[in-house]
């Protein structure tokens, strides 16, 4: 039996069949991930980024496949430096 395909195989995605599920194949390339992590935050920007990829993997790679990792850590660097010019 023939079926539809999907968007996501129309896309040129793929799935892998484990116990009668599909499951799509779906990874985030490390090489982009090393480019985000490379961008400059701000000090405190950047040891957030650092402090998320060692303690909060899942966190952290669910802000890199949002496109959110940068425009997060830029927000932690600025309120950081607020708390600093406070005080």
């Amino acid at each position: 039996m023939s079926r539809e395909k999907s968007i996501f195989e129309q896309m040129g995605g793929t799935y892998t069949e484990k116990d009668g599920i599909l499951y799509p194949n779906i990874h985030i390339d490390e090489e982009q991930t090393e480019t985000m992590q490379d961008v400059f935050a701000g000090k405190y920007g950047d040891l957030w980024k650092k402090y998320m990829k060692e303690n909060q993997p899942e966190r952290y790679y669910y802000l890199v496949r949002l496109g959110q990792l940068k425009q997060k850590a830029v927000e932690i660097n600025e309120e950081a430096d607020e708390m600093l010019t406070v005080c």
